[in-house]
C-alpha cells in the first residue's frame, strides 16, 4: 500500500497509507498472500499502528454523527439564480 505522496511530509505519507490499509481492510475483498505480508509489515511499525488505529478512531465517531440537516426550498431556490 505505500505509495509515494508527492509534496507531502512524511507525517501526511503515513496518514494516506493509514486510510488505504483501512479502506482495504472494511471492503469485502479477500486479500491474497502478498497483501497479508504487506500489512503484516506495515503493521509491525508502531508509528503506523498509531496512525492506523487514530483512522479507525476517527472513523468511529464520524459515523456517531447525524446526517447534515437539508437546506430550506427557499436556498434551493435562491442557489439557482445564482451563477
Amino acid at each position: 500500500m505505500v505509495r509515494g505522496h508527492e509534496g507531502t511530509g512524511d507525517n501526511q505519507v503515513l496518514i494516506y497509507d493509514a486510510v488505504d490499509w483501512y479502506v482495504q481492510n472494511e471492503s469485502d475483498h479477500e486479500p491474497d498472500r502478498a497483501t497479508l505480508a504487506r500489512w503484516e509489515l506495515w503493521r509491525n511499525n508502531q508509528q503506523h499502528c498509531k496512525e492506523y488505529d487514530d483512522v479507525v478512531q476517527m472513523m468511529r465517531q464520524l459515523r456517531m454523527l447525524g446526517p447534515p440537516s437539508q437546506p430550506a426550498r427557499s436556498e434551493l431556490i435562491a442557489d439557482l439564480g445564482k451563477d
